[in-house]
């Protein structure tokens, strides 16, 4: 998984394994959990639906890449900023928020 903020020298790369958890991503039982709920569907993740965002405009990019449950993921989206990002994505992407 990769976070790519407005400047890609800022971007954050993590590996994640689920059953077990796992990987280097610092909230990595949320991150599957979250993942887990979604059936493997980023665009389905929980999210943290309440969370009130500015509209401030700092677009952040984030993928991933790799297999759940046997299928091929291949998953990238740009967010206005990094809260629409949390409140899309949860802490799949973010973690520090767990």
């Amino acid at each position: 998984m990769t976070v790519t903020p407005q400047n890609p020298s800022a971007a954050t790369a993590y590996s994640l394994t689920c059953n077990p958890d796992g990987g280097d991503h610092p909230a990595a039982d949320a991150a599957c959990a979250e993942i887990e709920a979604a059936r493997g569907d980023f665009t389905a993740l929980p999210g943290e639906p309440g969370m009130l965002c500015t509209y401030l405009y700092d677009p952040v990019t984030v993928s991933a890449t790799g297999r759940w449950m046997g299928q091929e993921v291949n998953y990238q989206e740009t967010f206005p900023n990094t809260c629409e990002l949390i409140r899309e994505t949860g802490s799949v992407f973010v973690p520090e928020i767990r």
